[in-house]
Formats: structure tokens, sequence, C-alpha cells
């Protein structure tokens, strides 16, 4: 456990400001956003508290620092390969740098499970307060044209990849609460919270069905389903169950992918959401065979996109900033490197995640409850990313790299970091 408070605090303040950043101050004309400003005073207070006590450094897993450094090398890579703007770099500081070291600071918190549970609870507490806002009624003239809620965000989608996080934290904290309550003689007290925890998380769901956002409810749902499954079934059950699961997920999305009529949607004639994004996706796609090892670069996506429209039927969307699917914009945006280092990145934590559940046979167990969590959360991720692209904003950057910090520190073992003097 790292006894540095002030260290602690800023982290906890980070996590409580990520509704706030998109504000910025400017030094020599380049913007520092307000989570940036807590991060840089958390990693001062880190080193200067580090060389007074001689703390020891700790190192995750190979290959998360693996994942972690293609990223970044793809990201520099394609930053030089495509022009260094003061908007690249802008992007670079905040989307991949000031994430990174967000993460390597979150990580050294460690493995005291009570500080983990102060990070969750800073996260839930700043996606509780933006969604508690912006269903105010005087913040109502903060809607699209059609009535869907955006608040202050760019998109009623940017909106709903924020809220899904602290709609799964909120459900974690109920059923700890819950399962507490039956070993706890302090049964109103334990009542009282359960209650406004649930009334919270309720008002959260709201504010996501508010953005009518399709991606935000189902990853939401698949984040809801695979935490009970995984944190209330027997190891037994859900071993049996698993391949069952995964079978039938497959079928149906073969299914899908068989009876959607994907040309149709490619030519324009279905007027629909999932139209549009099959316009978007088949430019990316042409974007990455035209530049399939360094990218086009974290900003330039919107002017190769309109670049790239006279090979294609009109578009139902103009305004598009991002490829609408995780994937290709780790491959647009960093390079083949960059993607590379995401999929390893996404693979160690889905692999370590799932065996951290199954070393654990009590649904009580704290290191399976938090193991389940950080699983749902990366799920719901995984699948928003199908059809959004929940990374490359300030806001949703930090929040990635915090799950993957607080994934991947050890429970109850440390034969899974490298502590280093």
């Amino acid at each position: 456990m790292n006894k540095n408070k002030s260290f602690i605090f800023f982290l906890l303040l980070t996590l409580l400001l990520l509704p706030f950043a998109q504000v910025s101050i400017r030094f020599f004309r380049m913007p520092v956003y307000l989570p940036e400003l807590s991060l840089l005073f958390a990693a001062a207070s880190f080193f200067i508290y580090g060389r007074r006590q001689s703390i020891r450094i700790r190192y995750p897993k190979k290959i998360y620092l693996i994942g972690a450094g293609l990223i970044l090398g793809g990201s520099i890579v394609s930053l030089f390969a495509n022009g260094i703007t003061v908007q690249e770099l802008g992007a670079f500081k905040s989307w991949i740098v000031f994430p990174l070291v967000f993460s390597f600071l979150l990580f050294q918190i460690g493995e005291d499970p009570r500080e983990r549970y102060r990070m969750l609870g800073a996260w839930f507490l700043g996606v509780a307060f933006t969604s508690l806002i912006s269903l105010l009624p005087f913040f109502s003239f903060l809607a699209t044209y059609d009535g869907r809620l955006r608040f202050f965000y760019p998109s009623p989608n940017h909106l709903a990849m924020f809220i899904v996080p602290g709609i799964l934290i909120g459900i974690f904290f109920c059923m700890r609460t819950l399962f507490a309550e039956e070993t706890n003689g302090k049964k109103e007290k334990k009542r009282g919270m359960l209650f406004a925890q649930l009334l919270v998380v309720g008002l959260m769901s709201l504010a996501l069905v508010q953005t009518a956002s399709l991606g935000g409810r189902i990853s939401a749902l698949t984040g809801m389903a695979a935490l009970v499954f995984f944190l209330c079934l027997p190891r037994r059950m859900i071993r049996r169950s698993l391949f069952p699961l995964l079978s039938a997920g497959a079928i149906l999305c073969v299914a899908l992918t068989v009876t959607v009529d994907w040309r149709g949607l490619a030519s324009g004639e279905v007027r629909s959401s999932l139209g549009s994004r099959v316009m978007i996706w088949n430019t990316s796609l042409l974007l990455i065979s035209e530049h399939p090892i360094a990218g086009i670069g974290m900003r330039n996506f919107q002017d190769a996109y309109l670049g790239a429209q006279p090979q294609f039927p009109s578009y139902m969307e103009w305004a598009v900033p991002h490829p609408h699917n995780i994937f290709f914009a780790f491959w647009l945006f960093t390079g083949l490197v960059g993607l590379v280092g995401f999929l390893a990145l996404s693979c160690g934590l889905l692999r370590d995640l799932f065996r951290g559940i199954m070393r654990h046979s009590s649904k009580e167990s704290a290191c399976r409850s938090i193991n389940a969590l950080f699983l749902s959360l990366f799920l719901a991720f995984l699948v928003f990313g199908v059809v959004d692209t929940p990374y490359f904003k300030n806001d949703l950057a930090l929040s990635f790299w915090a799950l993957v910090a607080l994934a991947t520190i050890p429970c109850g073992t440390k034969k899974s970091a490298t502590v280093r003097g």
C-alpha cells in the first residue's frame, strides 16, 4: 500500500475530474486539461515522496508492458509518418502520454483492495455526478435536434460511453452491499446504503436510455450479464456453460452477418444508423488498405474520410472524426504496431481476469468479485467498440487506462508483478 496521502489524493481527484476532461488551462499555448493537471501533481508527489522514502516502483506483467509500449511506439511512428502538427501533438499528449502516465501511477497504489475500491468509488462518483446533472430540466436544451440527451458532450454516444462504466461499477457496489448485509448485523444502515446505490444506478441508467444509444444499451446489458455470470455462478457451472454460450454467440454473429443486407447498407439505400456505420467502415477499410503500416494519424480521419467520398455513394454523415470501430481506430490512428499492441493488451487482460475469477470458488471472495467487475467492464468496452470508438477522447482514454491499471494490480499474490528498486 502506498502511504503517500497527497499522491492518492491527486489520483482520486483525477478520476473525479473526468467529467471536466474538456476544460483546459493553457501553458505556452498548449492546453492542459483539468485531469491532466491533477495527474501532473500526482506524478510530482509520487517521485518526490519516492526519493525521500525509497519507494520501490512496481511493474505489471510483460504482456502489458509490451502492449503499452507497442501502442506508444505505433503512435510515435504514425505521428512522424503523417506530419507533426499542433493538433497531432495535442492528441498524442491527451490520448496516449497522459493516459499511460495515469495507468503507471495507478498501478503504484499497491495490492491493498481498499485503495482499489476508493479509486472505483471516485470513478463512480464522477460518472454519477455527470449523469444526475444531465437529467436536470435546466439542461434540457443540451440535447440533439431529435431529443437525444448529450449534455455538454459532443454527441449522445460520447455521453453513453462515459456512463456505461459507472453503471457497472454501481451495480458492483450494490452487490457488495447486498452480500455484506447477509453477514453484518447492521441491516438498517446497509439497507439505506443499498437503496441509495440502487437509486443512483437507476438514474444513471435513465440517462443512458435518454441518450438513445443502442451500442450503449447493448454494452451495458452485456457487462451486467457478465458481472452476474462470473460473480454469482459456481466455477463448475461457468466452465460447463462458457463454451455453449460462446458457440451460441458465434452462431448469432454469423447469422446476423449472413442475413444483413450489407450491399444495400453500403449503397445508402437503407437510411439507418447501421447503414451510416457500414459506409464509415467501408471508408475506413479503404484508408487502411492505403495506409496499412503507419495509419493516417490521430486527427486526420475527418479529412481522409471526406477525401475518399468520390469512391463511395453519398455519405449519410459528413462530420465523422472517428471510424466508429475501436479496432479500425487503433489501426488508423496508431498504425499496425499500435493495433498489435492493443490486441496483445486485450488478450492478456481477458486471459488474466478469467483466470483470476476461476482461481476463487466463493462468490464472496474479494479477488473473484474484483476480477469479475473488471472483466465485465472490459467486455462492455469491447462490445461498444464494435460500433463506436470508446477510446480516442480525453476522458475515455483516461478511463481505459484506469481500467487496465486497476485490473492488472495483483490480487492476493505478488507473482503477477515485478518490483524493482
